[in-house]
């Protein structure tokens, strides 16, 4: 009877399982880096002086890179399925995992532009100018990763690696935007009243994740993980309409056109993060 008591005591329950459903709750350390570039392109403008049709224009600009990057901390949740192969300590798995990360950037940006106006029954001109923008924002908020994964199972937990999609949320807010131009050694504003643009999207893009999850019991466990992620570069475009007037040298004159801003951003995460797991 003792002989088999002691030999139970010895021989513990399997950790990890064989094969579970598990959830978690846990937070990350969450970095994200935008590499964000920007060109702005007028449709064809025309200037009027007094009501009459004087001049057309087009401008248009070199790309402008910019990058910066946030850190933080993000609170997150997953769930996902593991199972060993038959007869071996190898395992496979899948884990879907929600972060927010929660990241905001905003900045004043000048892009450059450069452009010709033609006179009513003259010539072709070149000019200068830029366009201003008052404040450029970009929130990343959430973030989705689907990552089948395969480990290596060790006395009570296993190692694993594994790669997928990710999904993420950018919002981009663009305001007071002002299109200049340099033009017989005048500083104009072109567009008038500024213009405002948004967007809101969902990213796809892709990633790995390397960790290491530690059974305190038969039911409870630590993950304890690092995910690298980047999104491909989609680029968005926004237009709008300006009209714009002033008075120079007695005369009115006036401008009518449409603004273009083109924006394209690739965001790359990388986060550690810790959680408390419960497999089912």
């Amino acid at each position: 009877m003792n002989l088999a008591v002691s030999a139970a005591a010895a021989d513990p329950v399997q950790r990890p399982p064989h094969a579970a459903w598990f959830g978690g709750l846990g937070g990350a350390y969450s970095h994200v880096d935008l590499k964000q570039s920007m060109i702005g392109v007028s449709d064809p403008t025309s200037v009027y002086k007094d009501g009459v049709l004087v001049a057309t224009g087009t401008a248009g600009g070199p790309v402008v890179p910019f990058g910066l990057s946030e850190a933080n901390f993000a609170p997150q949740g997953q769930v996902g399925y593991f199972a060993h192969f038959p007869g071996s300590s190898l395992l496979w798995g899948i884990k879907l995992t929600y972060q927010y990360d929660n990241a905001d950037v905003d900045r004043r940006e000048l892009i450059p532009q450069a452009g010709q106006f033609t006179p009513v029954g003259g010539s072709p001109d070149s000019f200068t100018g830029n366009v201003v923008i008052g404040s450029s924002r970009t929130r990343v908020s959430h973030q989705l990763t689907l990552f089948p994964f395969i480990g290596q199972s060790f006395g009570q937990g296993f190692v694993y690696g594994g790669g997928g999609p990710m999904l993420l949320n950018v919002e981009t807010d663009i305001r007071n935007a002002i299109g200049f131009a340099d033009i017989n050694g005048q500083h104009t504003d072109i567009t008038g009243a500024p213009l405002n643009f948004s967007s809101n999207d969902w990213v796809w893009g892709g990633g790995f994740q390397l960790g290491v999850a530690y059974f305190l019991s038969d039911l409870w466990f630590i993950d304890i993980n690092y995910t690298w992620a980047r999104t491909l570069q989609p680029s968005n475009g926004y237009s709008d309409q300006f009209t714009s007037s002033f008075v120079q040298s007695g005369s009115t004159i006036m401008t009518e056109g449409g603004a273009n801003l083109y924006v394209s951003d690739r965001l790359t995460t990388q986060s550690v993060a810790i959680s408390i797991n419960r497999a089912f």
